[in-house]
């Protein structure tokens, strides 16, 4: 609230009004103004956290598909070659981890039904676990402002109505030392991003690939 001593000849109180009504009137002019400017949408809070407006902060695109030695006795051979991307405007962490011979990197991720469907039964269809972490506690790899991190996951990993879970934390929310806890194998991150099955499918079919 703003307090006003009158003391002052009645010309100019008149012109100290004047000022008063003339900036709340020129405020939302210009607000107005700057929402034309990008053809009635706002993209206000989109331009300071992300590299590219049309894109969500972090996600996860695809690249191809491949074969490679399962990892794990479950994995399929046919691998779907993926890639996390970080395009908000600060650093990310999130778990990685390597493998095989060439030390290729890998993520942590859970695997999770797409979508459960209203009515249905529950049954005894397994679930893939993903690759999840394991008991020992370690720091996570940061993945710099614009960077990316191509990975792998097994193509039943990906099989119909299935999705992963890939989480992680903005720098401003990851604090190792600190959230670090002798009764938890690892901090819980905050953050997750997701890749689903279907999306899998728009790509190939974008792309002309057989499934």
């Amino acid at each position: 609230m703003h307090y006003v001593i009158i003391s002052y000849s009645s010309s100019k109180f008149v012109f100290i009004l004047f000022v008063i009504f003339s900036t709340v009137v020129y405020l939302p002019a210009q607000t107005n103004k700057a929402k034309k400017l990008v053809k009635g949408k706002n993209f206000v809070a989109k331009e300071r956290v992300h590299l590219n407006v049309t894109k969500p902060a972090v996600y996860v695109d695809f690249e191809r598909l491949g074969e490679e030695a399962p990892i794990y006795e479950d994995d399929s051979k046919e691998r779907v070659y993926l890639k996390l991307v970080n395009n908000s405007k600060w650093s990310i962490y999130v778990g990685v981890f390597t493998y095989g011979k060439d030390n290729k990197k890998g993520l942590f991720y859970d695997v999770e039904k797409e979508r459960e469907f209203i009515g249905q039964l529950d049954t005894d269809e397994e679930i893939p676990i993903g690759y999840r972490r394991g008991h020992v506690g370690s720091p996570d790899s940061e993945l710099k402002s614009g960077k990316s991190i191509s990975f792998s996951v097994p193509r039943n990993h990906l099989a119909e109505n299935l999705k992963i879970r890939i989480e992680f934390d903005f720098e401003w929310n990851y604090d190792w030392m600190n959230r670090f806890s002798y009764g938890e194998p690892y901090p819980v991150p905050q953050t997750s991003v997701l890749f689903l099955s279907s999306s899998l499918d728009k790509f190939l079919e974008e792309k002309k690939i057989v499934k």
